[in-house]
């Protein structure tokens, strides 16, 4: 028998107490797991949110207050604060190697995870470990469930993980957080921010239309949706029609917007970038990390021991200046390292071209650096495999004829179980959708792909 103590202080080991309680990494992933949510509650969920959506903000603010946490308290975290479709993991990346690089203790949130949920909090760059993980992971649990009356009152996966992220970089006192918007902008969990130091948008396309619309414009408006009053955003060139809901929302919100310059108006210590971050279109995503870092510098104060950094805003042109990028900056490039993005495996006599695209656009980029990087003419070569996976809001109609010219011999569609029995314990457990949505979707695309290719 199990017997609980409840509190409603977070530190010094508050919460739900109880005799011979299991406080394992193991089994702080199963109670997260236990937070996931199946399809058909996902679905409930959306219907929802489209009558009243900002309840997604106010729960999360009454989360936070819940765990002693005020919304004006994230503002001591000086947060970055990155929403877009494409690019947004890859900008996140680069800002915080960049900082992280200049001495400033790091924060970063993103997501999803490749092998292990760890991998989306991080400390300097690193994945917090399985020990503060579970520490923290019961601080948290405890309170919140202490202040419910059942399991389906508590935050859901994605949500439960932001509070969670916010009270580690609170914890651990951090000099910046980096943070990375998960689907949307303006009713997402961690636009629960009141006044980020600066924002970022990054390129715009097609994902999650059925929650955020199926145009460019709607796409916009919520992606724009973390700008906030007196603060700075920066983002990358648009369509036209996309740029337009962007600066009046930006002009709606009285926030400072201003996109980035072609990468070609930086003066670079080295010509080498290429060898640094794989495919043309990081270079995007370059310079707008290269822009917040920048504005980061300007207002919080910590440049003045980088003079050539120095900028005046408002500035009298829309586009920002590039600048001479101190070669720590380049270091800091150089030490960035994000996996499953652009990555080359080798292993014995097989190599991995693995890339987690998942838009038209990032599909388009990953062709294209695959093509470059690898040669059908190579003697070595046996066969060309294509392994391929999507989610259940993705449609591979848009995605696949991407790829039906790329010369793959076989192609392999999988679903997103790693295992066949469901363990709550296991990081990769995805419960979103059933097996049989799973085996249906892995139909659909190889459906798709004999329809294009004739294979």
């Amino acid at each position: 028998m199990v017997q609980w103590v409840f509190s409603s202080n977070i530190g010094g080991g508050g919460g739900i107490k109880g005799t011979n309680r299991d406080l394992s990494y193991e089994s702080a992933v199963f109670h997260l797991n236990s937070l996931q949510s199946n399809s058909m509650t996902i679905k409930k969920v959306q219907e929802r949110r489209s009558i009243k959506p900002e309840t997604n903000l106010e729960e999360t603010a009454q989360f936070l207050k819940t765990l002693g946490i005020e919304v004006s308290q994230l503002d001591n975290l000086k947060i970055i604060h990155v929403s877009g479709t494409k690019g947004k993991g890859s900008t996140c990346a680069f800002v915080e190697s960049i900082l992280r690089e200049l001495g400033f203790k790091t924060g970063f949130y993103s997501s999803p995870h490749l092998v292990h949920v760890r991998e989306r909090i991080r400390l300097n760059s690193t994945p917090i470990s399985e020990e503060l993980f579970a520490q923290t992971f019961f601080e948290v649990y405890d309170v919140l469930r202490a202040s419910v009356d059942s399991i389906s009152a508590m935050p859901a996966y994605f949500k439960f993980l932001t509070l969670l992220a916010f009270h580690v970089f609170l914890k651990e006192k951090v000099d910046v957080a980096v943070m990375e918007v998960g689907i949307g902008g303006e009713f997402h969990c961690t636009n629960v921010i009141p006044n980020p130091t600066v924002c970022g948008i990054t390129t715009l396309d097609y994902d999650h239309v059925s929650v955020l619309g199926t145009s460019l414009p709607e796409i916009a408006w919520h992606k724009a949706g973390i700008m906030k009053k007196d603060s700075i955003c920066i983002g990358v060139e648009q369509p036209s029609e996309a740029m337009k809901v962007i600066e009046q929302r930006a002009k709606d919100r009285e926030c400072q917007f201003y996109t980035t310059p072609e990468i070609n108006q930086y003066n670079f210590p080295s010509n080498h970038l290429e060898s640094i971050l794989p495919g043309h279109h990081q270079m995007t995503n370059l310079s707008l990390s290269l822009q917040l870092v920048r504005v980061w510098l300007e207002r919080t104060k910590n440049n003045d021991s980088l003079p050539s950094l120095k900028l005046s805003l408002p500035s009298k042109t829309k586009i920002l200046p590039g600048y001479s990028v101190p070669k720590a900056f380049l270091n800091g490039l150089k030490k960035c390292s994000w996996k499953g993005r652009g990555q080359i495996l080798k292993k014995e006599n097989i190599t991995f071209f693995l890339d987690g695209a998942h838009t038209p656009k990032s599909l388009a980029f990953c062709n294209e650096w695959y093509s470059e990087n690898h040669s059908s003419s190579d003697n070595n070569v046996i066969l060309q495999v294509l392994l391929f996976t999507c989610t259940s809001d993705r449609n591979p109609t848009t995605l696949l004829p991407t790829l039906k010219d790329t010369g793959f011999d076989i192609a392999l569609f999988s679903t997103t179980r790693l295992k066949p029995a469901i363990d709550k314990h296991l990081d990769s457990t995805n419960l979103n959708a059933s097996e049989n949505e799973q085996r249906e979707k892995c139909e659909a695309n190889q459906k798709c792909w004999k329809e294009i290719t004739g294979k």
